[in-house]
């Protein structure tokens, strides 16, 4: 078993090999065996992975250390590396392959997912399908969000929502993006 001493010693060494950008070295010494038991070595590989631009492993990395330590970062850091893939995915427009990391449980917790999804689906001229995932207009809403609805509502030609909508999102966010087209349809 490794003492604490040997584990900071490690640490140290990982850090050090980042800091020079030695990263497949850093990575190596990350997946040993202290790797997969030492929370602040998982947390570091996690970090090389993102420098390496490895997303997949990352997601599986994030997977694992979440069932050992149900931490909030992991999620996050997870989710983050999702997001690069579809971003990837969508500039391919490979939009198949990006629907399939879109789960309705993962983009209903992480609003870049959401808006990921959302952005697929116009690109399928599937906008219907695109509004179904928008949310209710709360205070609580996410602006991007409800920009992309507004567009939506615009392609389906639902102007009198367009209206309402504009209307609630600009007493909310004061942004021009809600003044515009709501004063664009009351000249119609």
């Amino acid at each position: 078993m490794d003492t604490p001493l040997e584990i900071n010693v490690s640490i140290d060494c990982i850090k050090n090999l980042v800091d020079n950008k030695n990263y497949e070295e850093a990575l190596a010494l990350c997946t040993s065996y202290l790797g997969q038991t030492n929370k602040k070595i998982v947390i570091l590989k996690i970090h090389i992975l993102f420098n390496l631009a490895k997303h997949l492993e990352i997601i599986t990395e994030c997977e694992k250390a979440y069932a050992i330590w149900p931490e909030e970062h992991f999620l996050k850091s997870k989710n983050t590396a999702i997001s690069h893939l579809v971003k990837k995915y969508i500039k391919e427009k490979n939009y198949e392959k990006a629907l399939q990391y879109l789960s309705s449980e993962i983009c209903f917790k992480d609003s870049v997912l959401l808006g990921q999804k959302i952005t697929v689906y116009i690109r399928l001229n599937q906008f219907s399908e695109a509004l179904a995932l928008c949310p209710p207009l709360t205070k609580k809403s996410n602006v991007f969000i409800e920009k992309k609805k507004i567009t939506l509502l615009f392609l389906l030609k639902k102007y009198e929502e367009i209206i309402k909508e504009c209307s609630i999102a600009n007493g909310m966010w004061k942004d021009d993006y809600f003044t515009i087209p709501k004063m664009l349809l009351l000249v119609i």
